[in-house]
């Protein structure tokens, strides 16, 4: 073979070489690039921004930190009404996760290919709308373990219908960590009290007192905002809040010790908490939860596949045989002046966060979403926004169960 045969040989290898590099390349690129399907596409009349804050308490000592002298400091992502024409640079599902990987093995069981780069809905540090004056305000806790972006197909959905939805990500209480505006990054697991009380203490002393602070910082912006987004644009007067699992149970506290607040939404959340308990809410509450309630109290063999459930992964069967009248004692009396009590069939406890497992994108997982973002939105319309449409005094969708608490 001559040396030019040779020569030739390798230039098309080359060649070769270098068109499937560049396929490579351009499918990593347009995989990345489109919208996560794990989020859906909001439905509201306008586009959604999103920034994010970090914010310290300095009224409140940090317990978790062997410092004495460290404060409580939380950050806080923000999803908005955005005006038509804007234009930027979209947000990423889960933006800390490059940062926070080596720091917890946990986002190892969160499919990292799904989430790293993926693009969300939300532009960033969009201008707000300019259609109206002031939006209401709506505070999300994520539950235990969870992280402030985990509900993300919510919070596009409100900001899209013209709410300002606030996620408090409850530092020491998300298997991630958190990442700080100045790069420090704290991971410290706090898992639940086993004891009804001491879990409801946690909620009193820490996770509803971060809340309170959270909306101290969001009136402020009203007049004065580093990221010259909110001035001008906060319904101080409408302020309502919703949590996931323990953040639920903290929307319930929040609602019964800041009366700032005027309405709430628990998502599945064990009613935790003395005092909610004990007196009842005065503002109006959602409960939107799974039938796991009603097949424990109503299903004699769902009861016992939660026992061996129980027995074999080392939890408390005493406590699964207390559970229903626990809770339906707890959720009675926390409607007890009137509210919604929503059951969603064919959902399980995270059919209301995020999709977060890639290989499981089902129609029905899309039609819990629609069916949550639904009764979530109309919820707060009628009592931020005063708009009712009558969607939760009927049942359009056999999924639904809607039970409505007359105020006494």
């Amino acid at each position: 073979m001559t040396t030019k045969k040779i020569k030739i040989k390798k230039i098309v290898a080359y060649i070769g070489i270098f068109v499937c590099l560049l396929l490579i390349l351009m499918i990593s690129i347009a995989f990345n690039s489109i919208p996560s399907d794990r989020v859906e596409m909001p439905t509201g009349k306008y586009k959604v921004g999103s920034v994010s804050y970090h914010w310290k308490d300095t009224s409140r000592k940090e317990l978790y930190t062997e410092d004495p002298d460290d404060f409580r400091q939380l950050m806080v992502q923000l999803w908005y009404p955005a005006k038509k024409d804007t234009k930027g640079k979209k947000m990423t599902y889960f933006a800390d996760y490059n940062e926070l990987k080596p720091l917890s093995t946990k986002i190892k069981f969160w499919k990292e290919y799904l989430y790293n780069n993926k693009e969300t809905h939300s532009i960033i540090r969009a201008t707000i709308a300019e259609d109206q004056g002031t939006f209401p305000v709506i505070l999300f806790s994520h539950g235990l373990g969870s992280n402030r972006f985990f509900s993300t197909f919510q919070f596009e959905e409100l900001a899209s219908h013209g709410f300002i939805v606030a996620s408090v990500q409850h530092t020491f209480f998300s298997n991630s960590g958190t990442l700080f505006a100045d790069g420090t990054k704290l991971l410290k697991n706090i898992s639940i009290p086993a004891d009804y009380q001491e879990a409801g203490l946690l909620i009193r002393d820490i996770w509803s007192k971060d809340s309170s602070f959270v909306l101290d910082q969001i009136i402020k912006l009203h007049d004065m905002d580093p990221e010259g987004i909110f001035v001008n644009k906060i319904d101080k007067s409408n302020v309502g809040i919703m949590g996931h699992s323990f953040g639920g149970a903290n929307a319930a506290y929040v609602l019964y010790a800041d009366n700032r607040f005027k309405a709430g939404i628990n998502l599945d959340g064990f009613p935790y908490g003395a005092e909610p308990i004990s007196q009842g809410l005065k503002q109006p509450f959602m409960w939107m939860h799974t039938e796991r309630l009603s097949l424990l109290e109503h299903s004699k063999e769902y009861l016992e596949q939660e026992i061996e459930t129980a027995k074999r992964t080392g939890q408390s069967v005493e406590r699964i045989l207390s559970y229903p009248k626990e809770y339906r004692m707890r959720m009675n009396n926390i409607l007890s002046n009137g509210g919604y009590d929503i059951t969603i069939k064919n959902t399980n406890h995270n059919s209301f966060i995020d999709n977060l497992n890639p290989s499981n994108v089902t129609d029905q997982i899309k039609q819990n979403h629609l069916l949550i973002n639904k009764y979530t939105v109309a919820f707060f319309n009628k009592y931020l926004k005063k708009q009712d449409n009558n969607i939760l005094d009927k049942i359009d969708n056999n999924q639904i169960e809607i039970k409505i608490i007359e105020e006494k």
